[in-house]
């Protein structure tokens, strides 16, 4: 057991029994100032009014199962004012970064918070601290057909891992108006004026948040 005064600045490593121990805090961060921390994988700048009290910023990372980085920032249960900018510095940056994106990790899924690729790395905006991941989604989303004929469209859809960024539909070359209930995750869609079928060319497209997109064609006779 060691006690550290934070007060006092931060020593970069202790010896104890012979053996060196890094302390997990890696700088101090006071509120109502810009601060920016830097290292070798990650980088996370503060604004003026990101934080409510005195941060104690801790940073880390690990290798996952399927050896894709596992980046720690900052404690999860410590509440953000503001997002703050986060970059990660993958070994290796990606041959197709366009399909990367930046994912915390909520439990057993991801939560999307997408990012730019810069020179630097991936930077992102987020307001939560914890445990994020750089992963690729190449898998476009799924549209699922439940009811389709004169009187209603309904839909399901779903992505596998980015989540969906916007769906739109045309019947007859003309602009559809579409439903959607998150609960479901059904797209539903009824004649604009009443007693007017919907009949001709329907075209059901949906794109999820990496780009990825799916198009259901189908002719209401």
């Amino acid at each position: 057991m060691y006690l550290v005064d934070l007060k006092h600045p931060l020593p970069d490593s202790m010896v104890i029994c012979h053996k060196k121990i890094i302390p997990p805090v890696k700088a101090i961060i006071p509120p109502g100032s810009e601060f920016k921390f830097t290292s070798k994988l990650i980088d996370v700048r503060f604004g003026r009014s990101d934080l409510f009290d005195t941060l104690y910023f801790n940073v880390s990372h690990r290798w996952a199962k399927d050896s894709i980085r596992i980046y720690t920032i900052g404690n999860k249960n410590i509440p953000l004012k503001q997002s703050v900018e986060v970059t990660l510095r993958p070994d290796v940056p990606p041959q197709n970064p366009s399909v990367w994106s930046a994912y915390r990790i909520n439990g057993k899924g991801y939560v999307y918070m997408g990012g730019k690729w810069t020179e630097e790395g991936l930077a992102f905006y987020t307001r939560d601290f914890g445990d994020f991941i750089i992963l690729p989604d190449t898998v476009p989303p799924v549209i699922t057909p439940l009811r389709i004929n004169r009187n209603e469209v309904r839909l399901r859809i779903s992505d596998n891992l980015s989540g969906i960024n916007s769906y739109e539909a045309t019947l007859n070359g003309q602009w559809l108006l579409l439903n959607y209930d998150e609960k479901t995750r059904t797209l539903q869609a009824e004649p604009l004026v009443p007693l007017s079928p919907l009949n001709g060319e329907l075209v059901v497209t949906v794109t999820d948040n990496a780009g990825n997109q799916t198009k259901h064609r189908q002719v209401i006779p």
